[in-house]
C-alpha cells in the first residue's frame, strides 16, 4: 500500500490519493478508485501520477513508480457511477524493476459476503495529516442503495464506519490481513462518504471488477497503448482505457 500523487493539468493543481498493488502477471498492477483517475463531471483524465510505496513523512522507501496506462470503466466515465468508482493502473520504472517483484502484492477478491476488513489509506482530514498511512479494522456490510440513494448511487456498496476522509481515497479494503507479512485480499477502496454518516463507501467488487483487474493485469513490457476496442464477456459493462497525456480528488 503507498500514497498516490497526480496532476490536474487544466488547474495545474496537484492531488494526493492511495493506492495498492495488486498480484497481477504484468508485475506491475496498483488498484485505486477511479476519482483519481477520470473526473467525468469535466470529462478531464488526471496526468503525471507517480506511486510511493509504503511512503511515510515525506521519504518513499522503495522508491516510485510512474503510471503508464489506466483502466476505468466507461460507466465511471460516461455517467459517473459511484458503483464503478474503482480503477487500475500498469506502473513503469526507468529501471525496467516491476512494482511486485520489489514490495509484493496484495490478492484480489470479488462477490463477497459481510466479513471484517482493513480499511487503508492516507487520510489528510483532522486529526491525520496525510503523512503516515492508517489503518481502520472494522466490519464490512454489503448495502444496496437501489431504493436509497438511486442515480449514481445505484448498486451495491461495501460499507463501513469510519473517520478515513480526503487522501484516503483508492486505499484499499483488505479482507484477511495480516499485519506481520502485510498480505491480504483487496476488496474495495475507499471511494466516499454521505454528509451526516459515519460510513466511508466503496464499489462493490463483481465480476466487471474481475475484469478490469485481469485486463490490466495482461503479461506484457514496455507501456503499449491498450485497445479500447476491448469489451468485457458477455453481461459485463465495457472497459475504458486512456493513456497518460491530457486531459483534487474529491471524496472522501
Amino acid at each position: 500500500m503507498g500514497k498516490l500523487f497526480f496532476l490536474d493539468a487544466t488547474t495545474n493543481i496537484d492531488y494526493r490519493c492511495s493506492a495498492s498493488v495488486v498480484v497481477a502477471p504484468n508485475k506491475r498492477t496498483v488498484l485505486t478508485a477511479a476519482h483519481c483517475l477520470f473526473d467525468p463531471s469535466r470529462q478531464v483524465g488526471y496526468v503525471d501520477h507517480f506511486f510511493a510505496p509504503a511512503y511515510v513523512d515525506g521519504n518513499a522507501p522503495y522508491g516510485v513508480w510512474d503510471m503508464a496506462e489506466y483502466i476505468v470503466h466507461d460507466k465511471w466515465v460516461n455517467e459517473g457511477k459511484l458503483h464503478f468508482d474503482y480503477g487500475f493502473m500498469r506502473m513503469t520504472r526507468d529501471d525496467g524493476v516491476h512494482i511486485q517483484d520489489v514490495v509484493g502484492a496484495l490478492g484480489f477478491a470479488w462477490n463477497q459476503t459481510n466479513g471484517f476488513i482493513d480499511a487503508m489509506g492516507y487520510p489528510a482530514n483532522p486529526p491525520y495529516d496525510g503523512e503516515r498511512q492508517k489503518r481502520d479494522f472494522t466490519n464490512s456490510t454489503i448495502v444496496d442503495f437501489a431504493n436509497d440513494g438511486g442515480g449514481v448511487l445505484e448498486g451495491w456498496f461495501d460499507e463501513i464506519i469510519s473517520d478515513f476522509g480526503g487522501g484516503s481515497s483508492g486505499g484499499p479494503f483488505v479482507r484477511d490481513y495480516n499485519p506481520q507479512n502485510r498480505l491480504g485480499f483487496a476488496r474495495g477502496v475507499n471511494s466516499f462518504r454521505i454528509p451526516d454518516r459515519p460510513y466511508v463507501y466503496s464499489a462493490y467488487f463483481d465480476g466487471d471488477a474481475k475484469v478490469g483487474k485481469d485486463f490490466a493485469g495482461e503479461s506484457g513490457t514496455g507501456t503499449q497503448t491498450l485497445r479500447a476496442s476491448r469489451w468485457a464477456p458477455e453481461g459485463v459493462g465495457p472497459l475504458t482505457t486512456r493513456a497518460t497525456t491530457p486531459g483534487t480528488t474529491w471524496c472522501p
